[in-house]
């Protein structure tokens, strides 16, 4: 293997480890008030203090190159993944430079090892798949993110009502649900509490929750609960009803899936265990009947 490709890959995976392991760190520029910028510094090691200014200025020059577009659509990635503490635009384009540099020299040690229609075939899927493979996380972090948001919304409206029904105001009910529920959307509910209490308004809290989150299930409760708080209905009620409807949608979610697994053991029963069994059972008439016309 040659120099440039060890440097290559090594330099990949310092940066994926850069990447993927730094999910609990701040962001940059987001450090409390109560920490001295320097000994923060001090305390980074080496790779963060060198390797990472210079890939997220190599990122910032990449975004400058790409359309606007597409910056917002990655940034919307990053959102609904839940890393935008964690992550920039910087920090995933260069990243998504580094796997495609890497698809790149891979593609050119199978090209340079064989050529043929099948290794050209699998050094463009190569290099497809490090042109996208930032895009395809993030894709991937997001939807395990929103379905977890979506399974965890009844109990959280549930626990929502109790608290209104007790006596707390909203924001105090969602104060307690954000404290109580460790999980993606207690963190949401944790954040539209804290623009709430900076002034923004409740409406525009909520619809900046909506922003951060793709469920279909939470879009229909905070209209639902914007429009009951313009018409002067009991949030408790809205509640109510909000929760049971998200619950039946689970429930029919839930059987929807179940009365799909059967179409979908369909082809590996006729693939896989109707010939087996076919042979087991068939296998020694047909020697029985060869025998005897032998005979």
């Amino acid at each position: 293997m040659s120099p440039l490709v060890i440097l290559v890959f090594g330099g990949a995976a310092l940066v994926l480890v850069w990447a993927l392991g730094s999910a609990r760190q701040p962001a940059e520029g987001v450090t409390p008030a109560s920490v001295n910028v320097r000994e923060e510094e001090l305390q980074a090691s080496a790779f963060q203090r060198m390797i990472m200014p210079v890939m997220s200025k190599v990122g910032r020059q990449i975004a400058r190159l790409m359309p606007h577009g597409r910056l917002m659509a990655l940034r919307h990635r990053i959102i609904l993944a839940g890393f935008q503490n964690t992550w920039n635009v910087e920090k995933a384009m260069s990243i998504k430079a580094l796997t495609t540099i890497v698809g790149l020299v891979a593609a050119f040690g199978i090209l340079s090892y064989e050529r043929s229609n099948k290794a050209y075939v699998v050094a463009g899927f190569v290099v497809f798949s490090g042109y996208f493979a930032v895009e395809k996380y993030l894709d991937k972090k997001a939807a395990a993110r929103q379905l977890e948001i979506r399974h965890d919304l009844p109990d959280v409206l549930d626990q929502i009502s109790v608290c209104v029904e007790a006596g707390l105001g909203f924001d105090a009910a969602l104060s307690r649900c954000a404290m109580t529920n460790d999980n993606p959307l207690g963190n949401e509910l944790g954040r539209t509490l804290q623009d709430i209490r900076l002034g923004m308004p409740r409406s525009q809290a909520l619809h900046s929750l909506l922003d951060r989150t793709d469920v279909q299930e939470l879009r229909l409760f905070v209209r639902a609960l914007i429009q009951a708080e313009r018409s002067g209905i009991p949030i408790a009620r809205v509640l109510e009803v909000q929760s049971d409807e998200v619950r039946e949608k689970r429930r029919q979610a839930a059987e929807e899936r179940a009365m799909r697994l059967p179409v979908m053991l369909i082809m590996p029963l006729v693939l896989c265990i109707l010939p087996s069994l076919f042979t087991v059972i068939m296998g020694p008439a047909v020697l029985r009947m060869i025998e005897e016309g032998a005979v």
